[in-house]
């Protein structure tokens, strides 16, 4: 019987679980892991920082819903990961940090690169552990799978020492167990008595609305949603940076539940009756209290944990379960009740939805230089199909899109989520056109944003990821420089310029696809021909220095 070393023992786990991709650094901890993968079939994504490494892994996680791989050297490796981490653990997205580790003789004795990983770790990972045995390694692996998929998902971390990784085990002495056999396909379904009641509410409301989460999402429970909507009748809403929740546009939804860029979200206030779905209540909905939601107004939520139901609102019903098969049921629920669809509610907020699309129309379509931000959007949209993965990364630029990008679906459109950084938009680019590689990625960015990343294009050259970037370049850190201003007055404006680049020549120079653009009605063009290229290009806009700050307070979202 043949050994097997304990990087390969990783990789077979991988390889079963149908891993196709791990995103990484190179680092002498983890080089067994690169080996193993020459044998079974899965591609090496190296990268230029870890950082990058594990957005990727969380990109991949949200567009799949089966979790993303990175794989990073110890110390250093693993401290440039947990930004990544953090990110997904907000999103909660399914990713797997795998970090080399010092030896297992060494730990406490000032070991090179020896910190405590899974202690740093631990707060953004729904499970963060050592493995002390080469013989359980497999049996580690596929428990981090089980914890990064079960329930809500999210990341989960696993350090594996150096004599672990480099030892080696009898195969006979080693347990290789089934991913199906280590983890549930099972939904929990929703009290049947507590759905009657929710729906019940539902019908009897005069001013309905439904706010759906990125629980939907993980429960692939689009269509569900979708069939919901259209029998009852209700608005619905979607949360700020949540995926996934429709995947079409259709008459009944009314854009993103946030009062910063969207107006028709202020009509919330007046709903008498909400359905949360999936969703925390969180700062950017004003904790679920007023003004955001009115103060008389019946909440049920549902959410796959118990200890989220009754957070930071009181509710009149809460549902514990699975979202699909919730919906499911209140769908079977609705169809015994005639009551549904309250037009003078609806064409309130339809008329509300015109006005709102129309305040823009002219600016939309503005001729200045340097392009407004809208313009620029504008003319992303005469290019972007249907199926096409769009990314945003940015401030300013992050702002405007969520405006202009009014009737497009977050199920392909990818932004950093609650965590509210910057810097994700390259490698959740690279990310999503190695996940969706039969359909086109373009990236939205500021310039400061995509100054993260900007090296990662050499990665995109050598692997051959053909992304786009649209760089929206004011010159200027807008999201901070504009309170910056509003308080101290442009004279004391200080550390938020960054001045003239041509990034578009830094991917040039890097075998990519650049284009310089100031003319507005260039801007479609150059994106066309940057598509056309076939490799990782760049189409650097100038833009105007525009405030997003135009409606709500700036706590408001």
């Amino acid at each position: 019987m043949s050994q097997l070393e304990g990087g390969e023992l990783v990789v077979r786990v991988l390889k079963e679980e149908g891993v196709k991709y791990i995103f990484t650094l190179c680092g002498g901890s983890i080089i067994p892991i690169y080996n193993a993968c020459l044998d079974y079939d899965i591609k090496v994504i190296g990268v230029r920082n870890e950082q990058t490494a594990s957005y990727m892994a969380d990109a991949w996680g949200r567009l799949t819903r089966q979790p993303g791989i990175c794989v990073v050297t110890s110390g250093p490796g693993h401290t440039n990961a947990l930004t990544g981490l953090a990110t997904a653990y907000l999103a909660h997205s399914p990713m797997i940090l795998i970090s080399g580790h010092c030896y297992l003789e060494d730990i406490e004795k000032d070991a090179f690169q020896e910190i405590d990983q899974v202690g740093m770790a631990a707060p953004v990972t729904k499970w963060s552990k050592l493995t002390l045995d080469v013989k359980r390694v497999p049996e580690y692996v596929a428990t981090a799978f089980r914890q990064a998929t079960s329930g809500k998902p999210g990341p989960v971390h696993l350090s594996i020492p150096r004599d672990i990784m480099e030892g080696k085990a009898e195969e006979s002495a080693v347990t290789f167990v089934p991913p199906l056999k280590y983890r549930s396909q099972a939904r929990i379904r929703g009290d049947s008595e507590l759905i009657e009641s929710a729906v019940r509410l539902l019908a009897q409301a005069e001013r309905p609305a439904v706010i759906a989460g990125g629980g939907v999402h993980w429960s692939d429970a689009n269509a569900a949603l979708k069939e919901f909507i259209e029998l009852t009748q209700i608005p619905l809403f979607t949360k700020e940076d949540e995926i996934g929740c429709v995947n079409k546009s259709f008459p009944l939804y009314f854009g993103l539940a946030s009062r910063r860029n969207n107006d028709v979200a202020f009509k919330l206030e007046q709903a008498d009756v909400v359905l949360v779905l999936g969703l925390r209540l969180d700062s950017r909905s004003l904790h679920g209290q007023p003004p955001f939601l009115g103060e008389r107004m019946k909440l049920i939520r549902v959410d796959l944990t118990p200890e989220e139901l009754g957070r930071n609102r009181e509710h009149e019903i809460g549902i514990v379960g699975d979202m699909k098969s919730v919906l499911l049921d209140m769908i079977e629920a609705a169809r015994k009740i005639d009551s549904w669809g309250k037009t003078a509610w609806l064409a309130e907020l339809r008329t509300a939805r015109e006005q709102y699309l129309a305040r823009w129309d002219e600016i939309r379509h503005s001729d200045a230089k340097p392009v407004h931000p809208l313009r620029l959007c504008h003319e992303i949209e005469k290019v972007l199909d249907a199926e096409d993965t769009l990314v945003t990364d940015g401030g300013d630029i992050g702002q405007w899109a969520k405006v202009a990008f009014y009737s497009r679906h977050p199920s392909h459109w990818l932004t950093v989520g609650a965590i509210g950084g910057v810097g994700c938009g390259i490698p959740f680019a690279l990310a999503a056109q190695l996940a969706r590689p039969k359909h086109r990625t373009i990236l939205l960015s500021g310039d400061g944003s995509f100054g993260f990343g900007a090296m990662e294009f050499d990665i995109a050259v050598k692997n051959s990821i053909p992304i786009v970037a649209v760089l929206s370049n004011d010159k200027y850190w807008g999201i901070i420089r504009h309170p910056q201003i509003a308080r101290y007055g442009e004279e004391r404006a200080i550390g938020t310029e960054l001045g003239f680049t041509r990034y578009d020549k830094i991917v040039e120079a890097l075998d990519g696809y650049g284009e310089f653009v100031q003319n507005p009605d260039d801007i479609a063009p150059a994106i066309k021909r940057a598509l056309d290229s076939g490799v990782p290009a760049c189409v650097n806009v100038m833009t105007e220095f525009a405030n997003p700050m135009y409606s709500g307070s700036p706590g408001s979202v």
